[in-house]
């Protein structure tokens, strides 16, 4: 729960949400003072050798995203409180994970065509063409036949972190000085 008196200290507080999920290389998607919530785009997590972005954490996050292609996104809800001038923010962070079919490479030839979409699939397919984006029956997102995006749950140490900095971004704001009348 944080305290904003009147609107001015509102959009500090949704402004100071705004540059910590920038800061956390989260590009905003949908912004809506009224209701209070940001959305960001999904985002690849950043690699060992990307030392200018955050590292996700715990150390298992940051295997998982050194070895597989793992994108986030967040959710940041500010809503007004129980008791009048207060407000309840709510951060969450969703983790997702790409999924993909093995490629096969069976002569020297295929090892030059492994990483392009001429490589067939371990089944003996070859992906042609573009995605289409579906839902499949799990709830995951659904590229094509052979990719899809795994939602692996909430990560909730980067929701910590996230809220954490906003908050102190917010204590830092000056509250603006009203003329006396």
């Amino acid at each position: 729960m944080v305290s904003a008196d009147g609107p001015e200290r509102y959009e500090q507080l949704f402004t100071a949400a705004e540059d910590i999920l920038r800061s956390y290389y989260l590009q905003p998607d949908r912004k809506d003072r009224q209701e209070g919530v940001i959305t960001t785009h999904r985002d690849t997590t950043g690699n060992w050798f990307e030392f200018w972005r955050p590292q996700p954490r715990p150390a298992y996050y940051w295997a998982e995203s050194n070895l597989h292609t793992i994108q986030r996104e967040a959710t940041v809800h500010i809503c007004r409180g129980s008791t009048p001038g207060t407000y309840d923010i709510d951060v969450q962070v969703d983790r997702y994970r790409y999924r993909l079919d093995e490629r096969q490479v069976d002569n020297p030839a295929g090892a030059l065509r492994l990483f392009s979409s001429d490589a067939p699939t371990y089944f003996g397919r070859t992906l042609y063409g573009t995605a289409t984006e579906t839902t499949n029956a799990s709830g995951n997102l659904k590229l094509d036949d052979a990719s899809y995006w795994i939602h692996l749950g909430r990560d909730e140490s980067m929701e910590n972190a996230i809220l954490a900095a906003i908050m102190k971004r917010y204590d830092r704001v000056p509250v603006s000085a009203t003329a006396p009348e």
